[in-house]
């Protein structure tokens, strides 16, 4: 019979081997990489290349480029685009970053060679009509200047423009203004670039079919090898930045530093370490500020990895009159962190919290891709997964103050608060 009075056995999460991404040798210059899955009919293809916003010299030219793509090529307009997608049940997603585009589609197998056909065109013949330049500008232009009266948003632009300066790829960002200055030259002239060190990823229902019909339709992608040149040092501002809003009744919160990346030694220890700071719902941060205090509905911190940086970044919005009291609660959390052991109980919650985190992150062919990326553009391979729960179980509490002393405890903090101080 069930005894009740005593709570089930739980048993520990063990490692499963991660499916990995296989190489389909289609394209001379072009790799290919996809995950596959007969369990869904539905499939996704990401075009990913190396034209981000820090390949650009116009401001903006990169991500109203990208965002031009879908309002009409040489043989269809932008309606046309749209409808045709709609018909076979598909959409499209491009995404802008510092370092790459993604130019992505999400569609049924039986209707992948219509879509590739459609995006092929997009991606190499777009048209960038005037009309639908200026509608694009002046839309953005309105739904940036709307953003910025936002503390949270105001106060993530002025930190990133802070961490790395304004005349660095990583710290620009863009205005009005900036964004209304880019003509249909500029498009035009960056476009080539959108054929930088391009790389296909595939995954979902992979078939012959599939890759038959995208060797068809990409054979002749003018690809341009291109090296990169490594980013100068960001030029940092550090302190605190305050821009006082009389009218609002709470402030926005940006705060963090430089950090080690992914293939760093540390690492690991910097993970755990940051996940009980302020990186889950039951973290230090949270269960002081938000549960204690009552100063905020939410506080995390999080690691944030660029190609070419990295860095913790801790955000919330507080009740204005409380901004004070929440700066000095972080940094008391901080000291606790470096000169405390943390009891092993919350220890223990916090690597099988990430445990389970990782293994639910591998679940679908899609989140698979995910992961891939987040290896293959950092020159890491799949022993960064393969040793993920090994590497966690070498962490001790000590090393989490060790890590903290080493890493977290210095005079490299920006801090951004948009509201005010009281």
């Amino acid at each position: 019979m069930l005894d009740r009075t005593k709570a089930p056995y739980i048993n520990d999460l063990v490692q499963q081997d991660i499916i990995r991404a296989q190489e389909a040798f289609i394209f001379e210059k072009t790799p290919v990489f996809f995950v596959h899955s007969d369990n869904q009919e539905a499939l996704k293809i990401e075009i990913i290349t190396d034209s981000g916003s820090k390949s650009e010299s116009v401001p903006a030219a990169a991500s109203t480029t990208l965002s031009l793509l879908n309002e009409g090529t040489t043989s269809r307009s932008g309606s046309e685009i749209s409808e045709g997608f709609d018909k076979l049940g598909a959409f499209t997603d491009f995404n802008n970053t510092s370092d790459r585009q993604h130019i992505s589609c999400y569609t049924l197998e039986r209707f992948f060679p219509e879509c590739i056909e459609m995006l092929s065109d997009v991606w190499l013949n777009p048209a960038f009509p005037e009309h639908e330049i200026e509608r694009y500008q002046s839309q953005k232009a309105e739904q940036i200047a709307q953003q910025r009266k936002k503390n949270q948003y105001k106060a993530a632009e002025i930190f990133k423009n802070s961490l790395f300066g304004l005349d660095h790829p990583y710290g620009r960002t863009v205005g009005p203004e900036e964004l209304k200055a880019v003509t249909r030259q500029d498009l035009i002239d960056f476009h080539p670039t959108m054929y930088r060190n391009p790389i296909i990823l595939l995954s979902g229902k992979i078939t012959d079919r599939v890759l038959s019909s995208l060797q068809d339709h990409l054979k002749k992608i003018p690809v341009q090898k291109h090296t990169n040149t490594p980013l100068p040092k960001g030029n940092q501002t550090t302190g605190q930045i305050v821009i006082d809003r009389p009218e609002s009744l709470q402030s926005s919160i940006r705060m963090g530093l430089p950090v080690i990346d992914r293939g760093h030694e540390d690492y690991y220890k910097l993970v755990v370490t940051n996940e009980i700071f302020g990186g889950y719902f039951g973290s230090r941060l949270m269960k002081n500020i938000r549960e204690d205090k009552g100063y905020t509905y939410g506080i995390h911190s999080r690691l944030m990895h660029l190609e070419e940086a990295g860095y913790l970044i801790i955000g919330t919005d507080v009740v204005k009159d409380k901004t004070s009291d929440t700066l000095i609660e972080i940094k008391k959390e901080l000291e606790i962190l470096s000169t405390e052991n943390v009891p092993d109980s919350e220890f223990r919650t916090v690597i099988n919290y990430l445990k389970g985190n990782f293994i639910s992150s591998v679940n679908t062919p899609y989140a698979l891709t995910d992961k891939f990326k987040s290896i293959y553009f950092f020159g890491l391979d799949y022993s960064f997964y393969d040793e993920y729960f090994t590497n966690l179980d070498k962490i001790t509490p000590e090393d989490i103050k060790s890590t903290v002393n080493k890493y977290l405890l210095n005079d490299q903090w920006t801090e951004v608060i948009v509201g005010g101080l009281k």
